[in-house]
């Protein structure tokens, strides 16, 4: 598996973090695919299926958060973006393959958002989160972070996933990190 997280600042932008492990059963590897993209405006931080996260990557036309409708970013994903997954991965014949195995985070809207291979749409309460192996461990370290009050976005990000690395043995630098 691997390792994304996200925090929302002070500042409302939302700072994503990942690793670059690729694990197979009991065989890890430095991968070049980027597990975190911006695509409109939205910072993906991907674990999982790689297909799955390509298909969003390249293929995946966003629907436009149009705040004329009055939606709140919780109804957004669920009627709007999660619709068009499904519809999506289907197309490509991987909703029975892969599918049933990824998660992504999505930032946006000073709001983060976990979607599971289930299509289940979360919203974090804590103003941060995380996915994939080392997930408790970044979990712990943002945390700690958050409420001793003195590392910045950033910086909570780069402890979380160094703090994963560590103590996980399916998470690897290089870092990845973003802001939108």
């Amino acid at each position: 598996m691997t390792v994304v997280v996200a925090v929302v600042s002070d500042d409302n932008e939302v700072v994503k973090g990942c690793d670059s492990a690729g694990i197979s059963e009991s065989d890890i590897e430095i991968s070049n695919d980027p597990k975190l993209f911006l695509r409109n405006g939205c910072l993906f931080g991907f674990c999982g299926s790689y297909r799955v996260c390509q298909l969003v990557r390249y293929y995946f036309n966003f629907p436009k958060f149009d705040v004329k409708e009055k939606i709140d970013p919780m109804q957004y994903m669920v009627t709007k973006v999660v619709v068009l997954l499904r519809t999506l991965l289907k197309e490509h014949e991987v909703l029975d393959k892969e599918a049933e195995d990824f998660s992504f985070i999505m930032g946006f809207k000073n709001n983060l958002f976990v979607v599971s291979s289930d299509f289940q749409v979360a919203s974090q309460k804590d103003g941060f989160c995380a996915i994939g192996a080392g997930s408790q461990i970044a979990k712990g370290a943002l945390y700690v972070a958050q409420k001793a009050g003195c590392f910045s976005a950033k910086n909570a990000v780069v402890m979380a996933l160094k703090a994963a690395e560590r103590y996980s043995t399916d998470v690897r630098g290089p870092f990845i990190i973003e802001t939108v």
